[in-house]
């Protein structure tokens, strides 16, 4: 499951076009949006990593989480995440062969969405 719509490479691959959802269309404004090392790994599969990459941030720029009081308020903590820290980069390297993205859903499935057709 990703995000709202379930999407599975078994019936596209057998020829049959499967999308399921309550929507009319894909998300219009951005939902979920980390796009984990094994998914990639997915789209890799499915041959469709690239154009993944292409409307996604890379994981190299998604690596400090801010807690804040607001935007421009006092901020409460920071903490590398993603592997990005140097503590973790090795062991995120040594997990897969694919870099984790940040791709919101609503660039992303407009990518795979003419995969399920």
């Amino acid at each position: 499951m990703y995000g709202r719509t379930f999407w599975s490479s078994a019936p596209v691959r057998q020829g049959w076009p499967l999308t399921v959802t309550k929507y009319p269309s894909t998300a219009p404004t951005p939902r979920a949006h980390i796009t984990n090392q094994r998914t990639v790994e997915v789209l890799r599969d499915l041959g469709i990593e690239d154009r993944v990459r292409e409307i996604a941030m890379p994981a190299g720029l998604m690596g400090t989480n801010v807690w804040a009081t607001s935007f421009a308020g006092v901020e409460l903590a920071r903490m590398m995440t993603w592997g990005e820290g140097l503590d973790r980069r090795s062991e995120y390297a040594a997990a897969s062969p694919c870099e984790m993205c940040n791709a919101p859903q609503n660039a992303l499935e407009p990518v795979i969405l003419p995969e399920c057709a």
